[in-house]
């Protein structure tokens, strides 16, 4: 892996990008990407000690389902309410 950037590469993020700078703006891209790569290899060298790392678990903030009805129970009333219904479906404009 080569160290830093080079105007090259900023070209052909431009291409991928499909973004249209002048000159003067790929210099000063340029000079900002490198400043940005400069200050992250900067912050990859700090060491944190590992007692300082925190674990914390995933815990599921839902609550249980208690109390579950028999499927089908409201279909009826939910489709009742619905402006279109087709073969027990809700019928929705289509957007595209």
């Amino acid at each position: 892996m080569k160290d830093g950037i080079e105007e090259k590469d900023i070209k052909n993020l431009l291409t991928l990008a499909r973004i249209k700078v002048s000159p003067g703006e790929e210099g000063k891209l340029f000079t900002d990407v490198q400043g940005i790569l400069g200050y992250i290899s900067e912050i990859q060298k700090i060491a944190v000690p590992e007692d300082t790392l925190e674990v914390r678990t995933l815990v599921n903030v839902m609550r249980e389902d208690d109390t579950v009805h028999e499927s089908g129970l409201y279909t009826d009333a939910i489709l009742g309410e619905a402006p279109k219904t087709e073969n027990g479906y809700i019928v929705v404009k289509k957007i595209l």
